[in-house]
């Protein structure tokens, strides 16, 4: 019982913030000494501090209660809907600054992590529901300011930012296949102008160590017959002749590698029994 009145108290001091934030963008405007402009850059400017003012409310309950945990719990989840990012969230918890090592050893670590994976999780679902590409996503995640080609790959392949990339190319290769193989058609998937050699490679070798059919490389890869059905898929000289058949190439040599590479340890752990 005294846990649900916390979180009812909680939402009540989140609830009136927004009321006072409405009675003070309301006065500012009737008081406003230049006329209906000055009015609406009161309100713009009050809209913009309105998360700020919730969260000063916020911090303002005394958190030495034995409830300070849920109440923590509670403005994570807050924070995760008012679309705050990581950052943001970092200097509330005061974790702004430390190392990982000693980010994991402080009490609030807890909070970030539950916080930093249900932001990513959002962040990957919305990605995959506009069928962002996947150069744009390699864009978002700031990996285009990193390396350009893909002998550079090494040096963010252990970076939290390429484990996000590849999530989301397993994820939306997944979801691709999943429509095809339901009998559906899809959009058509050109490699986009401008994509890095490093994102393009990174790409293709994510979907060798998936193990693509080739009719589903195909169409993750742009080489479809556009003056028919987009999942048409090129085959002969309309295939060795698009500007992007390379990149299959690749991809069947790498899925081979792969295939070899599994076969061989396969093999030896047979021979080792």
């Amino acid at each position: 019982m005294r846990f649900q009145i916390v979180v009812i108290v909680a939402f009540a001091l989140l609830i009136c913030s927004e009321v006072i934030s409405t009675f003070t963008e309301i006065d500012q405007a009737k008081i406003s000494s230049s006329g209906v402009s000055e009015a609406k850059y009161s309100t713009l400017k009050d809209q913009n501090k309105r998360s700020l003012r919730t969260d000063k409310v916020a911090d303002a309950v005394d958190e030495s209660t034995e409830e300070k945990g849920l109440w923590k719990w509670i403005k994570v989840n807050f924070w995760l809907d008012m679309g705050h990012d990581e950052a943001y969230v970092l200097k509330k918890l005061k974790l702004n600054g430390l190392d990982d090592e000693a980010m994991k050893l402080d009490k609030n670590y807890k909070y970030y992590k539950y916080f930093s994976k249900k932001f990513w999780d959002y962040q990957i679902s919305s990605w995959l529901h506009t069928r962002t590409t996947t150069w744009n996503v390699w864009k978002n995640l700031k990996l285009h300011e990193r390396i350009t080609v893909r002998d550079e790959i090494a040096n963010i392949a252990d970076t939290r930012e390429f484990m996000f990339y590849i999530r989301y190319v397993i994820s939306f290769d997944t979801r691709i296949q999943r429509t095809l193989k339901s009998g559906y058609s899809v959009p058509y998937f050109p490699i986009p102008k401008g994509a890095s050699d490093a994102e393009l490679y990174a790409r293709v070798r994510i979907m060798a160590l998936e193990r693509r059919e080739d009719r589903f490389a195909k169409v993750l890869l742009g080489l479809t017959d556009t003056n028919k059905q987009r999942t048409t898929t090129l085959e002969g000289k309309a295939l060795m002749q698009h500007e992007d058949y390379h990149w299959f190439e690749l991809f069947q040599k790498l899925r081979n590698e792969v295939q070899n590479e599994a076969e061989a340890a396969a093999k030896a752990a047979a021979t080792a029994k």
